[in-house]
């Protein structure tokens, strides 16, 4: 709580890990360009943090939005996607086209689009989160 106040929010991209110690620690809200997928989850988390509800924001955290961090990004410490040739932001937007946010996932070079199989590993994964039908 010495920073309450002082860090008025917590800006991210791929250590979106991070956002829940963060969050404990006193900033006052969180942006990361993976929220645009599940944002009532990303908001129901931001909200219970701020109130103080941690086991409900870690139980959302865990459940609801860290799977999707975790396969665009990665996880730190493993190698979860060893041989994905798509980029970050290809993932992201064959997501945001899947949940009808973008009406096309193109990206521009260097960044290399999504091939089939990850198109339909990302629609998979927002089945499982009911982020889709």
């Amino acid at each position: 709580n010495r920073l309450k106040g002082k860090l008025s929010i917590f800006v991210t991209g791929g250590d979106t890990v991070d956002m829940l110690g963060m969050m404990m620690i006193g900033a006052d809200g969180a942006q990361a360009g993976i929220m645009a997928l599940g944002r009532h989850n990303w908001s129901r988390f931001i909200s219970h943090c701020l109130e103080g509800k941690y086991t409900e924001a870690r139980n959302i955290y865990i459940d609801k939005c860290a799977p999707i961090a975790d396969y665009v990004f990665g996880a730190p410490l493993r190698a979860t996607r060893p041989h994905r040739s798509a980029s970050t932001t290809a993932l992201i937007k064959e997501a945001l086209v899947a949940t009808g946010t973008f009406s096309n996932a193109s990206v521009r070079s260097p960044d290399v689009g999504a091939n089939k199989e990850e198109r339909d590993e990302v629609r998979n994964l927002l089945k499982r989160l009911e982020l889709l039908p």
